[in-house]
């Protein structure tokens, strides 16, 4: 209901990508929960599987570094 809830977007690439095995359309929907939440840890991580899933292992790593690195500042 809400358009601007960025757990359903992640939930939803998730399903797309898992289930459906469809990663160009998950990539487009995570990369909007990103959007929605850029601090959310467990959102950059999903964009950075459905990455790797799609054979682009360098943007994963670079996105996975990001996720790291927020990670360490909040230790």
């Amino acid at each position: 209901l809400n358009p601007n809830y960025a757990t359903t977007y992640h939930w939803y690439g998730g399903m797309l990508k898992d289930n459906f095995s469809r990663y160009e359309e998950a990539l487009e929907i995570l990369k909007k929960a990103v959007e929605l939440d850029p601090l959310s840890p467990v959102i950059q991580t999903a964009l950075a599987g459905n990455l790797k899933l799609m054979g682009r292992y360098d943007k994963a790593l670079l996105q996975m570094q990001k996720v790291l690195e927020y990670m360490e500042t909040r230790a």
